[in-house]
């Protein structure tokens, strides 16, 4: 999953608690859909921290900005072509608010925004293939169904004593856009509710249980800090120092308490590097979690890239959670309309003509590429 994902994933699943169908209404299933561990280590925005502090930011003076001020891509006219699909042109305004709508208009870590603005312009790539296979199943909706959604976003600013104008402005839209936006929400929303049966969402929950089912892990670290994580060859470094240790522990050299208390730089070491339980969101950093949830007991990861350094990671115990399918219906909607989401884009990629302008931040591959660098 990519940092855009997590971070959309995250608010959405909060929304859909008791009021999925809503959730859907809205269109906050087209952004969760599809939306990213993270070749930047594993950086999220927002993240409450985690137990003890462990993993807070230093002080918290973390080096941050804000969408509109970082990078040589902020300064681009919003209607600047980033990118074409198709013969179709996406521009800066369209990812722009992507971004914005994904971090809730919070700040973002200053070296994690090229990647976030990368991964926002991908999922629009994606999404226009997508909205094209739905043209091509005659899926989108008519005319008149999208003249009554504006109709009552119109009515619904009015209430609000908001100008429809200013709203556009605020939102990074044109009219023009704001319709295609409205054509996308309710052709995907008819698209995925279709896809929504009983049967569909208790396999989403066979293949995700120990992930919304309520399950804890109990889990011990050893956090090396990387001195400048802004530079590659530190980081490295001490990437290839946890592989070290970690080959230590395996051969027996010393146990993974020890290990703790004798390198790592978090306060936990004093424990032996134990944390305790944690769920498998809101506690820590997403890079941290997806990677603790992937262990076994008495399993060790590989080494795991976060802003507060690089990790190792045992997990100690697994308390099994007590929710089933049904109490977990709304993120199971919304990890079946990613999924859906995926395997579409996935199947149309490859048969498209996608070509990047290299004014803005896109993936290559996988790999960041920013401009002027």
């Amino acid at each position: 999953m990519s940092v855009l994902e997590g971070m959309v994933m995250r608010r959405a699943q909060a929304a859909a608690a008791g009021r999925s169908r809503a959730a859907l209404r809205r269109g906050c299933v087209c952004l969760a859909l599809a939306l990213v561990a993270c070749a930047c280590g594993g950086q999220q925005v927002g993240s409450r921290q985690a137990v003890g502090g462990e993993l807070a930011t230093d002080g918290g003076k973390q080096e941050q900005g804000s969408l509109s001020a970082e990078g040589d891509e902020a300064a681009l006219p919003l209607d600047a072509v980033v990118a074409t699909v198709n013969g179709e042109k996406l521009c800066v305004r369209d990812v722009e608010r992507l971004v914005a709508e994904a971090t809730g208009g919070r700040a973002v870590v200053a070296e994690g925004l090229p990647r976030l603005r990368a991964e926002a312009l991908e999922q629009l790539i994606h999404r226009k293939l997508v909205l094209a296979e739905l043209m091509r199943r005659k899926l989108l909706p008519a005319e008149q169904e999208v003249e009554a959604a504006l109709d009552a976003l119109r009515q619904q600013l009015a209430r609000r004593q908001i100008a429809f104008d200013a709203y556009l402005e605020q939102r990074l839209h044109t009219e023009e856009s704001l319709r295609r936006q409205i054509v996308w929400d309710l052709a995907w929303r008819s698209y995925v509710l279709s896809e929504l049966s009983e049967q569909a969402l208790q396999q989403a929950f066979a293949r995700h249980q120990k992930h919304v089912d309520g399950t804890e892990v109990r889990v011990s670290h050893i956090l090396l800090r990387v001195p400048d994580a802004k530079d590659a060859a530190s980081l490295q470094a001490a990437i290839d120092r946890a592989q070290r240790i970690r080959e230590e522990i395996v051969a027996g050299q010393l146990t993974f308490a020890q290990a703790a208390e004798k390198y790592s730089a978090g306060p936990s070491r004093r424990r032996g590097g134990d944390l305790g339980f944690i769920p498998r969101r809101d506690r820590m950093v997403e890079a941290f979690s997806a990677a603790a949830f992937a262990l076994e007991v008495g399993e060790i990861s590989q080494p795991v890239v976060t802003q507060f350094g690089v990790h190792l990671i045992l997990c100690t115990e697994i308390k099994p959670g007590t929710k089933t399918w049904s109490d977990v219906r709304g993120e199971l909607e919304l990890i079946v309309a990613r999924e859906r989401f995926d395997a579409l884009a996935a199947e149309l990629r490859p048969k498209a003509s996608i070509e990047y302008t290299g004014v803005y931040p896109y993936l290559d591959g996988g790999r960041l590429v920013v401009p002027n660098q």
